[in-house]
């Protein structure tokens, strides 16, 4: 399954230290560029940012449609 995802799970699960969790849960992970920035932030670091940085299926994308993205709010 592959879902998007904003920052609040991704920086909760890292914080207990089960991130990996989200790998069992999902075959990938699509994170808008706005999100994946807020996490991994070079001048301060949040819980998640180095996990989030380095696994292969977390996936930074921009997003196409924005009529779309008004929707999931």
């Amino acid at each position: 399954m592959i879902v998007v995802s904003d920052s609040s799970p991704r920086i909760s699960l890292a914080k207990i230290k089960q991130f990996s969790l989200l790998k069992h849960l999902f075959d990938a992970i699509f994170v808008p560029e706005a999100v994946y920035n807020e996490v991994v932030v070079p001048e301060r670091i949040l819980p998640g940012s180095k996990e989030i940085d380095e696994v292969h299926w977390i996936k930074k994308r921009k997003i196409a449609n924005y009529q779309s993205r008004e929707g999931l709010s």
